[in-house]
């Protein structure tokens, strides 16, 4: 895979998993739609894994083995210790449909072999576009969209999308987790009161909080910010309620990420009525994550829509991966974005300085206050 076909590959996608993993940014699976209202599309391969070297700025594939997942898109995934989980989404099914499904994963990252895990406890209902994150030895997983579950396990809020299948299809506000010590799913036994159901929201996990921003249910798109203390499990209230004005709009299939102890970031996204958004926000933090401040950043951008962003700690550097410049609901294969964008936060190492540049790729400066 040489050339312009292969630079395809990694940034033309959209419903992949983006996260990272020591000096790496690791990309899986995804799909390119090839002609949206005629609903095809190409899902990008499953036993190929790219690896974004954040200190020479190259990428390479790498190809696994094992119980290998099928395409996929809308997964939910995590690193915890050398293992990447992948927990349910949108998989090919009976030719060109597809289907939610519910089975995890995990790819042992040092030998790149997937192991189909078959955990005792209560299996979580299908869906897609959820979270994860991992903390202490567990992986943690919130919300999605997918088919309604059966009324014996369903212990958590279902919204019902009356515009599909007739209400067969939803949101909910699933908070569940995986225990690799005992393999086992398990529902932690939280304080407050859970979110509201959403899908195509983003996460990020920063000490012991873990936050989610934005997200859809029904016809709203919302902009409110929650953490659960995962050292108590405690949800707090929407601590963007008193700034809501000041900050983003609603928005879904956006990124979220911490670039600092105190600082987060709001990456584009699909706003109210479809309009793709245009821009990326800083939020400063309190010392308690109760209060915050919202900066727009002055850097133009072109829109970018359900693409992934992970942040790379060695380099401090945000990097952002695949999207499509218009609404998923009406797009085309010319719509989706090629090139990576890469918003630094440090001036570059003097190792990464003197490297080879990964091709194509776009850098931002630092964002300016408005």
């Amino acid at each position: 895979m040489e050339g312009k076909s292969a630079i395809e590959s990694i940034h033309k996608r959209i419903g992949h998993i983006s996260v990272p993993y020591k000096f790496f940014v690791i990309v899986w699976s995804g799909f390119n739609e090839k002609t949206c209202r005629a609903v095809r599309s190409t899902y990008c391969p499953s036993d190929i894994v790219w690896f974004y070297n954040c200190l020479n700025g190259l990428w390479f594939p790498r190809q696994t083995t094992g119980q290998i997942p099928q395409k996929t898109s809308g997964s939910s995934a995590a690193v915890l210790d050398d293992h990447l989980y992948i927990f349910g989404g949108m998989i090919e099914f009976a030719g060109n449909s597809q289907r939610h499904q519910n089975d995890l994963y995990r790819l042992h990252l040092p030998s790149l072999v997937w192991e189909k895990l078959s955990p005792s406890g209560i299996k979580p209902p299908r869906c897609d576009k959820g979270v994860a994150w991992a903390y202490e030895g567990k992986v943690y997983f919130f919300g999605g969209y997918g088919p309604r579950p059966d009324l014996a396990s369903m212990n958590f809020v279902f919204q019902a999308d009356i515009t599909n299948s007739n209400g067969r299809m939803g949101w909910n506000n699933n908070f569940f987790a995986y225990d690799p010590f005992s393999n086992s799913w398990f529902k932690p036994n939280t304080r407050g009161v859970t979110p509201d159901p959403r899908a195509a929201h983003s996460a990020c996990i920063v000490d012991s909080r873990a936050f989610i921003f934005g997200g859809r249910m029904g016809e709203a798109r919302t902009n409110d910010l929650y953490f659960i203390d995962m050292s108590t499990l405690t949800w707090s209230r929407n601590i963007n309620a008193a700034t809501d004005r000041d900050g983003p709009e609603g928005r879904s299939w956006l990124s979220f990420n911490f670039v600092s102890r105190r600082k987060a970031v709001v990456y584009g996204g699909l706003r109210q009525y479809g309009i793709p958004a245009m821009d990326y926000w800083e939020c400063e933090f309190s010392e308690n994550y109760e209060r915050l401040v919202w900066t727009k950043c002055v850097t133009p951008i072109e829109p970018r829509v359900w693409h992934q962003a992970s942040f790379c700690e060695n380099t401090h550097e945000l990097v952002i991966v695949g999207g499509v410049s218009k609404s998923p609901y009406d797009m085309e294969e010319e719509d989706h974005i090629d090139q990576m964008k890469i918003i630094a936060y440090e001036p570059s190492t003097l190792y990464r300085s003197n490297s080879i540049p990964s091709k194509p790729r776009s850098r931002c400066p630092t964002c300016r206050k408005v």
